[in-house]
């Protein structure tokens, strides 16, 4: 099966929680006979390969709080033909989730759960995209 894990800033694993899972995912699932590829933040000398999972490179532009949402679509765009599955880790651009889904990939997802404070703006629009993740994913 081919398999793309989007969302994270790529491995081997050097930021936090979700390249650190996006790491041991990817490489277990390659020693299961899967085809993984991870798209990571294009870095200056990247690598292609790391421990068989293929690594994929997308510019990830300095816009502030669209940043995320910039890389993640570019992220989706580019692993919108190429894999029978597309894992999306984080909430962040849940609302596109739906572009493989187009060119007959399944998509699921990983994130954290919304936080308490409700009483923010801020919190509202993060917890309002973890509904909407919840309801775009096929898995």
């Amino acid at each position: 099966m081919r398999i793309a894990i989007l969302g994270s800033h790529g491995i081997p694993a050097r930021y936090g929680g979700f390249e650190t899972f996006a790491e041991q995912l990817a490489v277990r699932l390659v020693e299961r006979g899967h085809k993984v590829t991870v798209f990571c933040e294009k870095a200056e000398r990247a690598r292609k390969r790391y421990k068989g999972v293929e690594l994929r490179h997308i510019p990830a532009y300095r816009l502030g709080p669209l940043s995320t949402i910039f890389y993640d679509a570019a992220c989706l765009w580019q692993a919108r033909f190429s894999f029978d599955v597309v894992y999306m880790l984080g909430y962040g651009s849940s609302a596109l989730c739906w572009l493989p889904r187009l060119w007959g990939a399944q998509t699921s997802r990983k994130m954290p759960p919304p936080r308490p404070d409700f009483g923010s703006p801020v919190c509202w629009v993060r917890n309002g995209r973890a509904v909407l993740a919840d309801l775009v994913p096929t898995g």
